[in-house]
């Protein structure tokens, strides 16, 4: 299976802080909104109505798990917009309805091979004709106050793919015999056209 990127994007800090309707949002949100604002940038004339999205993430919501129960354990309070957006799939539904995206999502959680689990199953979505945009990203906050080791990067990248035989785009496709790059969607954004990655994946 191989698919074209259309777009791809990699930010570090979002640009969403003094909006109002991210007054709520957690930091993954946030820079998971500012990744896929620069995508749609890139391709103006998609239909994000039908475009499926993955979240790959090391931890989730990790961040906001620890402020919920950090305020359990000091206050005997447990806050519903803390609880709310400390589920794993909260930042796929929060961009889902902030872009008016329905087609389908998925959130994986995989420490380091995080976005290489998104990229594959966005691959296998198009291949199975779930449908025929889907966006990769993955974005991770670090919580240096939980001690797992080791920290992922903060940041955010993501890559919009479609099926196409298109030589000159860059191409992702999927290969037995590949090993896999440390951080598959953060190369996507920085490569040139007409560049190939390559991941592992045993069917």
């Amino acid at each position: 299976m191989k698919a074209s990127v259309v777009a791809a994007a990699r930010i570090e800090n979002a640009t969403e802080e003094l909006r109002p309707e991210f007054r709520r949002a957690t930091a993954n949100m946030k820079l998971c909104a500012s990744a896929l604002e620069r995508l749609f940038e890139q391709a103006p004339a998609l239909d994000r109505r039908s475009c499926g999205l993955v979240l790959g993430t090391s931890f989730g919501e990790l961040e906001t798990t620890s402020d919920f129960l950090g305020t359990l354990a000091a206050q005997g309070v447990a806050r519903p917009l803390l609880f709310q957006n400390s589920l794993h799939n909260a930042t796929t539904g929060f961009l889902s309805l902030h872009f008016k995206m329905q087609g389908p999502t998925a959130t994986l959680c995989d420490r380091a091979h995080a976005g290489h689990y998104a990229l594959t199953t966005a691959l296998l979505w198009l291949e199975a004709g779930l449908t025929d945009w889907v966006i990769a990203i993955e974005c991770d906050t670090p919580v240096p106050a939980l001690p797992h080791e080791p920290l992922p990067r903060a940041g955010a990248a993501a890559a919009l793919l479609t099926r196409s035989d298109d030589e000159g785009r860059l191409t992702v496709e999927l290969d037995a015999r590949a090993t896999a790059p440390p951080d598959p969607l953060g190369w996507l954004a920085s490569a040139p056209s007409g560049g190939r990655l390559k991941l592992p994946f045993a069917p």
